[in-house]
């Protein structure tokens, strides 16, 4: 995730200055520190918490910036790669 990290923070970076938004305004609206919001957009996974968090804070940053489609397709296609699907053992 760490490649498509760096992709979508940068496209993130791109369309919240696009707009002039703060990163305080980032920040306040999404209840995030403003420093992880910068480790989003700079793609720096040492400061970010686990994967599944990270995933989330991406849907919505860009949910906030009307630009959540552009970015589902790689969020999805991340999700194939490192979810295996879950086996189910039916127990009769």
């Amino acid at each position: 995730m760490v490649a498509k990290l760096a992709k979508i923070g940068q496209f993130l970076k791109e369309q919240r200055e696009a707009r002039q938004i703060s990163l305080d305004k980032v920040a306040d609206t999404l209840c995030l520190r403003k420093s992880l919001i910068e480790a989003l957009e700079s793609g720096n996974w040492d400061l970010l918490p686990h994967k599944v968090y990270v995933k989330s804070y991406l849907k919505e940053y860009a949910r906030f910036l009307n630009a959540y489609e552009e970015i589902a397709e790689d969020l999805a296609e991340e999700a194939e790669v490192t979810e295996p699907h879950a086996q189910v053992e039916v127990i009769r």
